[in-house]
């Protein structure tokens, strides 16, 4: 739902002056629509007038030909959910208001981007977790065994297996299938990710003209995509893998096969498969080649970019088709256990050195203070010191008074 939250009172192609309600916070992401598109901006700045309410900048977020009109109205989408629908929730923004993900969206494919350790991982589980509680088929292909703590929390719900008839009960009956990886060479993994995804595309497409319900709508998250579906040519497999890949993405979501891609370098990724992602949960990125990418899909903006340089780990900006404007989110704990640990001094099993409380510092007591002209006087009597040792060379240490 959207609220009418200011006008424009100035403006050029890329800032603005603008009067607003008391419902705007700085920072927030809001819109003005020029005929049916919208055009998104950012509030950089505000300030109370007691004359004139609340007034503030603006700085357009997309490429502008020409300026808004003078009382051009500006709108705020109040929720992340815009319209009826399924949504997951992944954390909170900035003002502790919960981010929701929408469903639908997801299934037309959602990359996650970012450095090591910066929270993909974390995220994905995140909406694994959703995706069983909704009873969302979904199959996870576990490269580094990160996600075997879902079978774990949830048994009934979680099947593991990599045959191939396994799966496809499993997703008619709207599990979850975890499909363990690791250990394999990286020939092989690229091999059963090829022949599981290709047989059930081949068998949707069949049942689709069927009976769609047939087989359910369903999920595939990959984890390290750039090793099934790399930017280059590598090797006979992982060719076949990426051309598979690559046909799942660009028509396996007309038959219901939505794709979450996991990505530690966009630029290592198949052009096709970032260049079909309507959606992007990105982490931290800041090396230039991985912006550079991030900033070529259609929907990240040159703001957007300079975010994603500054996330702080497991934060996330989600922008694209499954929110309604782009929103920086903090993603929340999950509930199952990881199963690696990142302290690898407690695995090293070494000494741990606990620091020391800091000693609060006691100002020494002295008979001299310091003027703010830089001079230093005696506390009782305001003679500059060196005013004191002037006269003491003079006259001696005990100068007559």
């Amino acid at each position: 739902m959207e609220q009418q939250i200011g006008t424009i009172v100035s403006s050029s192609t890329t800032v603005g002056y603008c009067q607003f309600t008391p419902l705007v916070r700085q920072g927030s992401t809001i819109y003005y629509r020029e005929g049916t598109k919208k055009i998104a901006c950012r509030i950089t700045y505000l300030y109370s007038s007691p004359y004139k309410g609340i007034l503030g900048h603006i700085s357009f977020l997309d490429q502008l030909n020409r300026p808004p009109k003078v009382g051009t109205q500006l709108f705020m989408d109040g929720t992340t959910k815009t319209e009826a629908g399924v949504y997951i929730e992944i954390g909170k923004d900035n003002w502790e208001q919960p981010v929701y993900l929408r469903l639908n969206a997801i299934f037309r494919n959602l990359l996650i981007a970012g450095k090591t350790t910066s929270g993909k991982t974390h995220a994905a589980i995140v909406i694994a977790e959703e995706l069983v509680r909704l009873k969302v088929p979904h199959i996870i292909f576990d490269t580094q065994d990160e996600f075997v703590g879902l079978k774990e929390k949830f048994p009934g719900d979680v099947v593991a297996t990599a045959k191939f008839r396994e799966v496809i009960a499993a997703v008619k009956a709207r599990k979850t299938i975890l499909v363990r990886m690791m250990g394999m060479a990286e020939a092989d993994k690229a091999e059963v990710v090829a022949d599981i995804v290709s047989e059930l595309r081949s068998l949707k497409e069949v049942s689709y003209k069927r009976n769609p319900k047939t087989i359910p709508p369903c999920l595939i998250t990959l984890d390290e995509a750039e090793l099934f579906a790399p930017a280059s040519y590598s090797n006979v497999i992982s060719s076949k893998c990426r051309r598979i890949l690559e046909g799942l993405v660009k028509r396996g979501v007309k038959f219901g096969l939505g794709t979450i891609l996991l990505s530690q370098r966009p630029p290592m990724l198949d052009f096709d498969l970032r260049s079909q992602s309507n959606s992007l949960l990105c982490f931290l990125l800041d090396d230039p080649g991985s912006l550079k990418i991030v900033k070529m899909l259609s929907y990240v903006t040159r703001y957007d970019g300079n975010v994603i340089r500054t996330l702080q780990q497991g934060e996330c900006l989600a922008i694209g088709a499954i929110v309604p404007k782009p929103v920086k989110a903090k993603v929340r704990d999950i509930t199952i256990r990881r199963t690696k640990s990142q302290n690898f001094e407690q695995l090293l099993e070494l000494q741990v050195d606990v620091p020391e409380p800091e000693k609060p510092v006691v100002p020494v007591p002295t008979d001299e203070v310091e003027t703010l002209d830089g001079e230093v006087v005696e506390r009782e009597t305001g003679i500059v010191r060196a005013l004191r040792e002037e006269r003491r060379r003079v006259y001696g240490p005990y100068p007559h008074r």
